[in-house]
């Protein structure tokens, strides 16, 4: 027991005393930090010297869980955003974590604020989206999402995943329809308040949040974490990035493994586009970091 105190007491003496962070970063995860091996840029362990200054905050689609379990492989620590901007989530010993939880998840050490709708709710309304229409809904298998795109038939189907993996608040889904029975889906789901965004392999489903709401409620929580003149950079390799990447100053998107990149994203203003596809485009995109903080007296001045 006194054991636990004093690592408490340290973590939190640790936090409240952490330094302020010369800027702050808010990066996707899949695609962009981790490849689809689960693997992270080959440069990693050399890009933690600039990062180890940043305040790095993970935004994903992923479950709370997952996405502390990607902080862990990472080595990264603090408050991150789960569930494509549904939940912001802090450590128990975080100085400016909320005073309580104001959801019903219940993780040890973390405090986990909800932005978003639930997921019943969420299921609910969708349903009734879809069965107005006259759309099949079935509860498939994750994993077998990606078959779905051969599969149209009839009036359509809507699969939704199962909430094995512990989703509360956004609901992954897709749908095998000819494209114009799909966009009469989706016009139909937006006029009921639903937002969809394509998280690769499904499409996300969730109401009253995003990733760039999340990520702007964040960057107010963080501020005594940070210099007064951090920039603020966002890191996204796809559709479901695109809020995140509009509500920060600086904007970097990485190419997928083919070298593309997503057009929803290459539309936006004031990007910067990695040269190396796929999550090894960070070694493109930190020297240009170091560069710009050295001279604003940041990152590596000494």
């Amino acid at each position: 027991m006194l054991r636990s105190v004093i690592v408490t007491l340290s973590a939190r003496v640790c936090h409240t005393m952490m330094p302020p962070r010369d800027v702050l970063i808010f990066s996707d995860i899949d695609g962009t930090l981790l490849d689809a091996a689960g693997l992270p840029p080959r440069a990693w362990p050399a890009m933690r010297d600039v990062l180890d200054e940043a305040l790095i905050v993970l935004c994903s689609s992923r479950t709370v869980r997952q996405v502390r379990d990607a902080q862990h492989r990472l080595g990264l620590s603090g408050p991150f955003i789960a569930e494509n901007g549904a939940l912001l989530c802090f450590p128990d010993d975080w100085p400016d974590a909320p005073a309580q939880a104001v959801t019903d998840i219940s993780i040890p050490d973390l405090r986990v604020v909800r932005i978003g709708t639930p997921a019943p709710q969420l299921r609910s309304v969708l349903l009734g989206v879809a069965s107005a229409l006259l759309f099949t809904v079935e509860v498939g298998d994750e994993r077998l999402l990606h078959d779905l795109s051969s599969q149209a038939s009839g009036t359509g189907r809507v699969v939704l995943v199962p909430n094995a993996s512990q989703r509360s608040h956004s609901v992954l889904m897709q749908v095998a329809a000819s494209p114009e029975r799909a966009a009469l889906l989706l016009r139909a789901m937006a006029r009921a308040h639903l937002t969809v965004t394509n998280g690769g392999r499904w499409l996300v489903v969730q109401h009253g949040s995003s990733k760039g709401m999340a990520a702007g409620l964040m960057r107010t929580l963080l501020r005594s974490r940070l210099r007064p003149e951090a920039p603020a950079i966002a890191v996204g390799d796809s559709d479901n990035d695109r809020s995140l990447l509009e509500s920060m100053d600086v904007r970097w998107v990485l190419r997928s493994d083919d070298g593309t990149v997503s057009p929803s994203l290459a539309s936006l203003d004031g990007i910067t586009v990695a040269t190396t596809p796929g999550v090894n485009g960070w070694s493109d995109l930190l020297p240009q970091l170091r560069r710009d903080l050295v001279t604003t007296g940041g990152i590596g001045d000494e």
